[in-house]
């Protein structure tokens, strides 16, 4: 026993170091931080993991909720975030890390968890070889280790614990199935439905495959057998699912507010690709794809179209074998190119980018084909090894005349696919030969096999940005952070109120700017952002989209409705009655908004029930809540172009003010705006936001460029400070004054007047600007009260006239009750490692009375 684990052991350090060095090595190659002056940061890298565990990193060293925060939309449930993003417990040693190295942090990470995947595949290999194979145990784990599916998305931080451990479930369900213990498969796939539900959708999904894969090629006994061994599989799977619980049921309810909870199934067959294109995303070096294309990232070794051919041909694996896998593969492949089971594949809804998400079990059951050739290579012939050789030679040549046009592939794609095909088939051949002794085929084989991974590494992954860039003005926006702090602390003292306050930065790096750098703000994107509030912020001429939105777009209204108090703005010339400058710090501006509302206030009644959001324009929107409240018209239109020739038009303001424009036409692409020695191009105008004008001075000349030169449609407005006036007077004459507030927790009193507000009934309708979520409890004078989705968005509740204590406590749907489900795994986990510990000891103990046994038995 000692000595199998040890050269188990051997073989893991030796495939973790590989595949580190490989990585490392590319990214030094890529200049990345220390090694230069660009970081891995790259798509959702950037735009959300970044953020968010830099969110993560604060709160475990402040001692932070990691139920809720309000640094994101308005106000989010962490705890999903956490179960979506971060519930990997590597992440945890970001507490240790100073926040100036967050993002060196997450890319040793990357580097980390690329290593464990080669670890748990040579864990596998070796075991299912009997402990035969180590050298092939190790080979193999680095093609799993460094497949086309890393390559493409190492970046996924969130995805590559499951990734990684699914050797370790598909070997605990050998385990089990064979009649052992269930132990490693419980705690392995409950291990991944914590660190991230969405892997473990596939995985589950296969192992309900592999269940009667394993039931085929194993025929139990006799029925009793093979429902025996279905409930033992079943309460295992139970005993996993009840281990996540903590995380998994937290994240299902906090998914009903989603857009993803929306999706119907498809009603309209569509194929993809063609078989042969698809299984063209075997070759080395191939451009990967991570767009809305539905590609499948599959490479793993040029060698394995070689061994693919030989696993048909081997007398030695057993015809049942070869059809069970190979149909599962084909299986695979439909899944890929049909829709209606990508659909399914994905959690019943399609992938928004990065395709093909389960590939690597694909990739996986590919290597264990290659490796049974590996393990019976006493049984290839000449022949065998020249008809691979010639099918392999003849399949790259077809993909080379099928994919000449294709951009994923530059020309020397298929020279080194033939060239490493050929030298994989010449290896062989010098080894079955006798040509080549088996040290040096081993030496062979392990520098051709890095060398090719080493190149498709450095080819197809590790795409670099300028670190400096991502955190050059980090301490300026710290600052002036820390400023607004004092302010909001100045205006809580000299008020008598906690100081509650939002702040947004409009030249952001992303629109989770609020997590990178640690403040409350009310815009996101995540997978987990709110569908309501994404739809209201486009009602409102807002930038929103399936999974985001942000105050791009905002007028003066929407900051005062969201009770945005400060700006961060790029630039000096801002400054208005509205908005006035309170500090600056390097090329970063912080503005004080001169009107915005508490987190709470009471509703007019006209504009609870009259406020009318679905109209087709966001300035209709705007206006109709002016009409509500019955103060002028906020925005007034002063141009409209609806025929620029070439797409390009110029307009002269009349009168000094602050302007926006939209464009009606969403096919006119990229709007260019010039002001004197100025310019900004405005992005994204399909999703119907507000071109931001921003203050204009009479004379001022504005150039208006359509990149697309279709004709755009363009009506630019003038905005109303006076009509905002009469807003504000009248939303903020009864509001919540907050004594107390944390992270999911505020107390406040409010002074209710139901009659001023309208309200035929002593009874009105009080608006938390915070999404609406069953997880918030109301208490109102210590008693809890029913809550709605007031404008069909936010969190509200009823009040009778009066002076009310208000107090609003946040848990996340689920989290107890997934608690206890995790705490109750763990306990049946336990009993089940007791009880298998003192089996095993009493086997070992009968077995050296004995004096005689075989290490499998235990």
């Amino acid at each position: 026993m000692g000595k199998l684990f040890s050269k188990t052991l051997y073989i893991c350090v030796l495939s973790f170091f590989t595949v580190c060095f490989i990585f490392i090595a590319v990214m030094i190659g890529g200049e990345v931080y220390p090694f230069g002056e660009n970081c891995i940061l790259r798509t959702d890298m950037y735009h959300q993991y970044a953020p968010f565990f830099s969110e993560l990193g604060y709160k475990l060293k402040t001692g932070g909720s990691l139920k809720f925060t309000w640094d994101l939309g308005l106000g989010v449930n962490f705890t999903a975030l956490m179960a979506y993003y971060l519930a990997s417990p590597l992440n945890w040693f970001i507490a240790a890390v100073s926040s100036d190295y967050t993002i060196e942090f997450m890319t040793v990470l990357v580097v980390i968890k690329t290593g464990l995947c080669g670890i748990c595949s040579a864990i596998y290999f070796h075991e299912s070889s009997g402990y035969r194979n180590g050298f092939g145990a190790y080979i193999f784990s680095l093609f799993y280790a460094l497949s086309g599916y890393t390559c493409a998305y190492y970046w996924n931080l969130m995805w590559f614990d499951a990734v990684a451990f699914f050797p370790l479930v598909v070997l605990g369900a050998e385990r089990l199935l064979k009649g052992r213990s269930g132990l490693l498969y419980g705690i392995s796939l409950g291990f991944c439905i914590f660190t991230n539900y969405y892997i473990s959708i596939f995985i589950c999904i296969f192992l309900v495959i592999y269940f009667f894969m394993y039931s085929i090629l194993n025929v139990p006994e006799n029925p009793a057998a093979f429902i025996k061994n279905g409930l033992r599989f079943a309460f295992w799977s139970v005993t996993a699912g009840a281990l996540g619980a903590v995380m998994l049921l937290p994240e299902i309810y906090a998914f009903q507010y989603t857009v993803s909870s929306q999706n119907t199934f498809p009603t309209v067959f569509e194929d993809y690709f063609s078989l042969i294109k698809e299984l063209s995303r075997l070759l080395p070096l191939v451009e990967t794809e991570q767009g809305l294309d539905h590609w499948p990232n599959i490479y793993c070794g040029t060698g394995i179209l070689l061994l693919f051919v030989l696993y048909l041909t081997n007398r030695r694996i057993s015809v049942k074998e070869k059809a069970v896998y190979v149909s599962a593969q084909l299986f695979f492949l439909a899944s890929f190119a049909v829709n209606f089971l990508n659909f399914i594949w994905h959690g019943m809804h399609y992938p928004n980018s990065l395709p093909a998400r389960q590939s690597f079990i694909f990739v996986f059951l590919l290597l264990f084909m290659g490796f049974r050739v590996f393990e019976n290579l006493g049984a290839v012939t000449k022949r065998e090894t020249g008809l691979a050789l010639g099918v392999s030679a003849a399949f790259i040549l077809i993909a080379q005349d099928t994919l000449t046009n294709d951009d994923a592939y530059e020309f020397y794609v298929f020279y080194l696919a033939l060239v490493f095909t050929a030298l994989y088939a010449l290896l062989l051949h010098l080894f079955r030969s006798g040509r080549l002794k088996r040290t040096g085929a081993g030496i062979c084989l392990f520098l051709l096999v890095f060398t090719e991974l080493s190149a498709n590494t450095a080819a197809t992954s590790v795409t670099v940005l300028s670190r400096k860039s991502f955190i050059s003005d980090n301490a300026d926006v710290s600052a002036l952070v820390s400023r607004a702090q004092e302010d909001a602390a100045l205006y809580a003292d000299e008020n008598d109120s906690a100081g509650f306050f939002r702040l947004e930065r409009t030249s952001r790096k992303s629109k989770n700017d609020g997590a990178w750098l640690n403040f409350p703000s009310a815009s996101m994107f995540s997978s987990m952002a709110n569908a309501d509030c994404s739809d209201f912020y486009r009602d409102l001429g807002c930038e929103s989209s399936v999974n985001a939105y942000s105050i791009t777009g905002s007028t003066p209204l929407v900051d005062m409705l969201f009770g945005i108090n400060y700006e961060l703005i790029s630039n000096d010339s801002s400054e208005n009655s509205i908005k006035l400058l309170l500090e600056s710090s390097g090329n970063t501006y912080l503005y004080k908004n001169a009107y915005a509302l508490s987190l709470g206030f009471m509703m007019p009644q006209s504009m609870s029930a009259d406020w009318m959001l679905e109209m087709d324009r966001p300035v209709d929107v705007q206006n109709s809540l002016a009409d509500c409240l019955g103060t002028p018209q906020l925005l007034t239109e002063v141009y409209s172009e609806n025929n620029a020739p070439d797409g390009e038009f110029s307009v002269t303001i009349s009168e000094d003010g602050l302007y926006y424009a939209y464009e009606e036409n969403t096919k006119a692409g990229d709007i260019t705006v010039r002001w004197a020695d100025s310019r900004k191009t405005f992005s994204n105008l399909d999703r119907k936001y507000f071109i931001e004008l921003g203050q204009c001075r009479e004379g001022d000349l504005l150039s208006f460029e359509a990149e697309q030169k279709a004709d755009p449609q363009i009506v630019i407005y003038k905005f109303d400070e006076g009509s905002l006036t009469e807003m504000y007077e009248k939303l903020s004459a009864q509001q919540l004054k907050i004594d107390s507030f944390s992270d999911g927790h505020v107390k406040g009193t409010v002074n209710v007047n139901a009659e001023e507000l309208g309200y035929s009934s002593d009874r009105a309708l009080m608006l938390i600007t915070t999404p609406y979520d069953e997880g918030w409890t109301v208490l109102v004078d210590g008693e809890p009260v029913e809550i709605y989705k007031g404008l069909d968005t936010f969190l509200s509740f009823y009040l009778s006239s009066g002076v009310h204590n208000i107090e609003l406590v946040y848990e996340p749907q689920g989290l107890r009750t997934g608690l206890m489900l995790s705490l109750a795994g763990a306990l049946v986990t336990l009993l089940a490692a007791v009880y298998q510990l003192r089996k095993s000891f009493s086997k070992t103990n009968g077995l050296r009375k004995s004096g005689n046994g075989d290490i499998n038995e235990l």
